[in-house]
């Protein structure tokens, strides 16, 4: 039994011992005939590559952030790594679902699967920064020459209608959450301004806001330097108190109206130039695909001289 197994190991060991020897051997047998049709071989694949691999192009449309839209920077910040941030908006179904459901790109190469167009618009669509964080880059990589542009175009407009439509939400939700304080900060300034009145009433025995602020703080110095009693001491905590208030009242309003500023001049994104029609591809030549196919055309002789060796032996 143990002499049956070491026989067979012995087979198994012989036989990879051999397959260099048989490798070398068939290569040396067969190199008349497997030279001359690998390099046939490498021309006709590389041929193939060149005929099936239609070759590609690129259209930019360019957007850039719009400097006027944003009147106060705590309002609406641009932000900056803006092409980072903006991938998954553009990316997203709502931008891209239109375009995708738009007749005249029905014709388009990379949409002509209805199954893979998905995967294949967001594959061939690149977002980057154009040098700056005020300008944003659109590319589209196609096969179709004459419809690559109006692809990003169309991915521009889209993107921009839905940026502009989660600015819109955004300033609402800031004018909602600044309702209530301003709402707050009015109340404040009249019971300030009330208690103002009422104490200087006592003080100065007339209404304070009668002939205007600035006589009546020269009035208030006046008095502060010759009447030293409680009456005084409260009236020129509510002066402050009211001045606090109105200061408040007025920051809050102020950026209210920037807000409602903002809401009025447009998107905060505005095209800087669009896609144009490219005049060449992207690459002339496909030559990394060429060179795989031709290496890989050129050792089938080989491997089918080995094959055949093999299997005689």
């Amino acid at each position: 039994m143990s002499n049956e197994s070491s026989e067979t190991k012995s087979d198994i060991s012989q036989a990879h011992a051999t397959k260099p020897w048989l490798i070398a051997s068939t290569i040396k047998r067969h190199l008349v005939w497997a030279l001359p049709a690998g390099i046939l071989m490498s021309i006709f694949g590389a041929c193939l590559v060149l005929v099936d691999v239609a070759p590609e192009y690129e259209a930019t449309h360019i957007l850039q952030a719009n400097h006027d839209f944003v009147l106060s920077r705590d309002v609406i910040d641009i932000g900056k790594d803006r092409a980072i941030n903006e991938i998954p908006l553009i990316m997203s179904p709502e931008v891209l679902d239109d375009v995708l459901a738009d007749p005249q790109f029905k014709s388009v190469p990379s949409f002509s699967n209805p199954e893979l167009r998905e995967r294949e618009i967001r594959r061939r669509l690149t977002v980057s920064r154009g040098g700056t964080d005020d300008l944003l880059l659109i590319t589209y990589r196609d096969s179709d020459k004459f419809q690559v542009a109006k692809v990003a175009n169309a991915i521009a407009e889209e993107y921009v209608k839905e940026r502009r439509r989660f600015d819109d939400l955004r300033f609402r939700s800031l004018e909602k959450s600044l309702r209530q304080p301003i709402d707050q900060a009015r109340r404040n300034v009249e019971d300030a301004r009330r208690l103002y009145e009422d104490l200087a009433k006592k003080v100065y025995g007339k209404n304070p806001f009668a002939t205007g602020r600035e006589s009546t703080e020269g009035e208030q110095s006046s008095v502060g330097q010759e009447i030293h009693g409680i009456e005084t001491a409260e009236l020129l905590f509510a002066q402050k108190r009211f001045e606090q208030e109105s200061e408040l009242f007025d920051k809050l309003n102020a950026r209210f109206l920037a807000v409602r500023a903002e809401q009025g001049r447009g998107s905060s994104l505005v095209t800087r130039s669009l896609a144009r029609e490219p005049s060449s591809p992207i690459e002339d030549w496909p030559l990394d695909t060429m060179a795989l196919a031709a290496c890989l055309a050129f050792f089938l002789p080989f491997s089918l001289a080995i094959l055949v060796e093999s299997r005689r032996r």
